[in-house]
């Protein structure tokens, strides 16, 4: 792959990976939450998924999806509801009593998830919006040398998009845990929990209800 190709090509996977989404959501607030241990989980799980997102849209399962309405409204609908869920139960919490030691914090004190919880919550909610399989399968025939071997290729995007994403939700866990030390009182971060909650259900309706 020439540089300047690659370069256009991380050009538009960090323009659409800085913008917030449910991924990056879900990084912020266990890393507000659960500090570098919910950090490094919620991400390894969105990488995970991201792999193997970015694994379909190179064998073409986009475009077989975009040729089953059937299918990718069953998929559009599952994943709203999924992040409206996991937004009702973040407001939810916010109305028990919150520990006085992050900022989003869980209704009982001391209560933090294993490892897989944190692993699989990411890992369905990167996975509950089937349009980024529509978008990698767009963009990655537009960087290709179809001349050239095409596995490098592959190869080379893979792992810029799992390098970038990396770096920006690493961005991103580094402020949420900054923020979690700051002493902010029960209102405030009742009302952070209220706002986050209402963003995903926002982001639920988006996935399920969007063309």
């Amino acid at each position: 792959m020439d540089l300047s190709v690659w370069v256009f090509f991380a050009m538009a996977i960090l323009v659409a990976s800085v913008s917030p989404g449910p991924n990056v959501l879900i990084v912020v607030m266990n890393s507000a939450r659960f500090g570098r241990y919910g950090a490094v989980w919620t991400i390894l799980g969105n990488l995970t998924c991201l792999f193997f997102i970015a694994a379909l849209a190179s064998v073409g399962v986009g475009a077989a999806l975009a040729t089953a309405p059937v299918a990718y409204l069953i998929m559009k609908i599952a994943g709203g509801v999924y992040l409206a869920w996991v937004g009702i139960k973040l407001i939810k919490t916010s109305f028990g009593q919150m520990a006085s030691a992050g900022v989003i914090e869980t209704a009982v004190v001391g209560e933090r998830p294993s490892r897989k919880e944190l692993f699989l919550q990411a890992f369905v909610i990167s996975a509950s919006n089937p349009k980024s399989i529509l978008f990698l399968t767009a963009v990655f025939p537009q960087f290709l040398n179809v001349e050239a071997a095409i596995v490098p290729q592959f190869a080379i995007m893979f792992a810029t998009i799992i390098g970038l994403v990396s770096f920006i939700h690493g961005v991103y866990a580094f402020a949420a845990v900054s923020l979690r030390e700051r002493p902010l009182g029960q209102r405030v971060r009742r009302w952070l929990a209220r706002v986050t909650g209402v963003t995903f259900i926002g982001l639920g309706a988006g996935v399920a209800f969007a063309k």
